[in-house]
């Protein structure tokens, strides 16, 4: 294939003139707690550790960043046209890559399985047993990648899923054995036991996790910042060296 110069020049340009047009890069944002603080009255974003995670990589590159709460879907939706140019902690798929390029990971996340710590079930804990969680129900959130190994558990044990909108809701079924696991994040479950209405005493962790997903930094592919990934992830590493990136972090911070 015959590549022109001209013709790449000035579609960069274009990609340039666009994010100059809107004057800062657009982050799409969410309620998920601990990552992105929502204001349920206002839908103001409070904060959040990926949040701040943002604000100080993409300063470090002199890139100014304005955040959106926006639905979901809608926010893929928006990487994928080039309305907004970032989405953090975000796991890569297939399908993502057509319309966005992907940083270095951000954070391992883990995959946990959470029961009632007197469910009559809570021997099953050990979840890689042979037959454990067989024709169980176990809560899940809409729309997330919960991964490849969860994907075949699910259909090795038969496991029925009971899907909610929310961590905080199959949290809560899980802790009053209305379902029999919830699958959590390490990172909510870290946030969520300052919730009045849980009980860490009442909640057993199991052991081992389920997966580790790796959250990145989605950058949309019409993005001029998707051409910078390098200098993205060279900041990133950076981070992680001079101790920024676990002062950030606090409790949730794991050792490589």
């Amino acid at each position: 294939m015959k590549v022109h110069p001209e013709r790449y020049a000035l579609a960069l340009l274009s990609l340039l003139f666009s994010l100059a047009a809107r004057g800062e890069a657009v982050v799409v944002v969410e309620h998920w707690p601990p990552w992105e603080i929502v204001d349920a009255d206002t839908g103001a974003i409070t904060g959040g550790r990926a949040v701040e995670l943002t604000r100080t990589l993409f300063g470090r590159l002199n890139v100014d960043v304005t955040f959106r709460n926006v639905p979901w879907q809608r926010a893929l939706k928006q990487i994928r046209t080039g309305e907004a140019d970032i989405i953090p902690m975000i796991s890569r798929t297939p399908v993502r890559t057509d319309g966005m390029a992907f940083s270095d990971p951000v954070y391992r996340d883990q995959l946990l399985l959470v029961t009632a710590s007197d469910h009559p079930q809570h021997s099953e804990c050990r979840w890689n047993r042979p037959g454990a969680l067989e024709n169980k129900t176990v809560g899940v959130t809409r729309d997330y990648v919960y991964g490849n190994n969860w994907s075949a558990l699910r259909q090795e044990r038969q496991v029925r899923v009971v899907r909610s909108n929310n961590d905080l809701a199959h949290l809560k079924k899980a802790m009053s054995a209305r379902v029999d696991y919830s699958l959590q994040y390490y990172s909510f479950l870290q946030s969520s036991l300052t919730d009045p209405e849980l009980d860490r005493d009442e909640l057993l962790f199991c052991q081992p996790p389920v997966e580790e997903i790796a959250l990145r930094f989605g950058i949309a592919r019409q993005s001029p910042l998707a051409e910078r990934m390098p200098e993205i992830n060279q900041a990133l590493e950076t981070m992680k060296q001079d101790g920024s990136y676990r002062a950030i972090l606090g409790e949730l911070y794991r050792e490589p």
